[in-house]
Protein backbone atom coordinates (compact mmCIF):
# COMPACT_ATOMS: atom_id res chain seq x y z
CA UNK A 1 0.00 0.00 0.00
CA UNK A 2 1.66 3.42 -0.81
CA UNK A 3 0.89 5.46 1.82
CA UNK A 4 -0.98 9.12 1.01
CA UNK A 5 -2.51 7.97 -2.01
CA UNK A 6 -5.99 9.14 -1.83
CA UNK A 7 -5.51 8.21 2.29
CA UNK A 8 -5.60 11.05 4.16
CA UNK A 9 -4.23 10.86 8.21
CA UNK A 10 -2.81 13.82 9.30
CA UNK A 11 0.47 13.98 11.05
CA UNK A 12 -0.43 12.96 14.77
CA UNK A 13 -2.34 10.20 13.83
CA UNK A 14 -0.21 8.39 11.71
CA UNK A 15 0.55 5.53 14.42
CA UNK A 16 -2.62 4.43 12.14
CA UNK A 17 -1.17 3.82 9.23
CA UNK A 18 0.96 0.68 11.66
CA UNK A 19 -2.32 -0.55 12.27
CA UNK A 20 -1.96 -4.73 11.19
CA UNK A 21 -5.26 -4.62 9.38
CA UNK A 22 -5.45 -1.29 7.47
CA UNK A 23 -4.07 -2.05 4.42
CA UNK A 24 -6.40 -5.58 4.34
CA UNK A 25 -9.81 -2.84 4.69
CA UNK A 26 -7.88 -0.20 2.22
CA UNK A 27 -7.66 -2.62 -0.25
CA UNK A 28 -10.70 -4.98 0.61
CA UNK A 29 -12.61 -1.47 -0.27
CA UNK A 30 -11.07 -0.22 -2.74
CA UNK A 31 -10.21 2.87 -1.20
CA UNK A 32 -6.72 3.42 -2.13
CA UNK A 33 -7.67 5.13 -5.15
CA UNK A 34 -10.20 7.22 -3.86
CA UNK A 35 -9.91 10.04 -1.38
CA UNK A 36 -10.81 8.69 2.11
CA UNK A 37 -10.01 10.34 5.47
CA UNK A 38 -9.32 7.73 8.23
CA UNK A 39 -9.49 8.07 11.76
CA UNK A 40 -9.75 6.32 15.23
CA UNK A 41 -13.33 6.60 16.67
CA UNK A 42 -13.62 9.50 18.45
CA UNK A 43 -10.77 10.21 19.16
CA UNK A 44 -9.28 13.57 17.84
CA UNK A 45 -7.72 11.74 15.21
CA UNK A 46 -11.46 10.42 14.13
CA UNK A 47 -12.92 14.28 14.95
CA UNK A 48 -10.33 15.42 12.60
CA UNK A 49 -10.95 12.85 10.14
CA UNK A 50 -14.61 13.86 9.91
CA UNK A 51 -13.82 17.34 9.36
CA UNK A 52 -11.33 16.51 6.63
CA UNK A 53 -14.23 14.05 5.14
CA UNK A 54 -16.71 17.14 5.32
CA UNK A 55 -13.95 19.72 3.86
CA UNK A 56 -12.86 17.89 0.99
CA UNK A 57 -15.17 16.08 0.07
CA UNK A 58 -13.84 12.78 1.10
CA UNK A 59 -15.29 9.61 1.94
CA UNK A 60 -14.93 8.78 6.25
CA UNK A 61 -13.77 5.60 7.77
CA UNK A 62 -13.62 5.66 11.26
CA UNK A 63 -11.21 2.96 13.15
CA UNK A 64 -11.89 1.31 16.18
CA UNK A 65 -10.84 -2.28 17.94
CA UNK A 66 -13.48 -4.59 17.33
CA UNK A 67 -15.02 -7.01 20.03
CA UNK A 68 -12.10 -9.57 19.81
CA UNK A 69 -8.86 -7.45 20.48
CA UNK A 70 -6.84 -10.42 21.59
CA UNK A 71 -5.84 -13.34 23.19
CA UNK A 72 -4.88 -11.50 26.65
CA UNK A 73 -4.89 -7.98 27.74
CA UNK A 74 -2.45 -5.79 26.28
CA UNK A 75 -0.70 -8.61 23.68
CA UNK A 76 0.27 -6.65 20.80
CA UNK A 77 -1.67 -8.75 17.97
CA UNK A 78 -5.47 -7.35 16.72
CA UNK A 79 -7.41 -9.81 16.00
CA UNK A 80 -10.94 -7.54 14.72
CA UNK A 81 -11.17 -4.16 13.78
CA UNK A 82 -14.28 -2.02 13.32
CA UNK A 83 -14.44 0.17 10.28
CA UNK A 84 -17.09 2.15 9.99
CA UNK A 85 -18.30 5.49 8.12
CA UNK A 86 -21.10 7.33 10.15
CA UNK A 87 -19.60 6.45 13.66
CA UNK A 88 -18.81 3.82 16.04
CA UNK A 89 -21.14 1.20 17.23
CA UNK A 90 -20.87 1.69 20.96
CA UNK A 91 -22.13 4.84 21.06
CA UNK A 92 -25.90 5.11 21.75
CA UNK A 93 -26.50 8.57 21.69
CA UNK A 94 -24.65 8.50 17.53
CA UNK A 95 -25.74 7.17 14.59
CA UNK A 96 -23.29 3.76 13.19
CA UNK A 97 -23.23 1.77 10.33
CA UNK A 98 -23.93 -1.07 12.74
CA UNK A 99 -27.38 0.71 13.93
CA UNK A 100 -28.57 2.05 10.75
CA UNK A 101 -27.79 -1.88 9.04
CA UNK A 102 -29.69 -3.45 11.92
CA UNK A 103 -32.73 -0.90 11.89
CA UNK A 104 -32.96 -1.21 8.16
CA UNK A 105 -32.09 -4.97 7.78
CA UNK A 106 -29.71 -4.30 5.12
CA UNK A 107 -26.22 -3.75 4.87
CA UNK A 108 -24.85 0.37 5.48
CA UNK A 109 -22.08 1.87 4.51
CA UNK A 110 -21.07 3.27 1.37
Amino acid sequence: MERGRGVKIRWPFRKVWRHPLLEGILTGLDLEKEGVAVGWGYRPSGKAAAADAKAGDLKLLLLEDGLVRSLRPGAGTSYSLVADTRGIYYDAAGHSDLVVGLNAGAPAGW
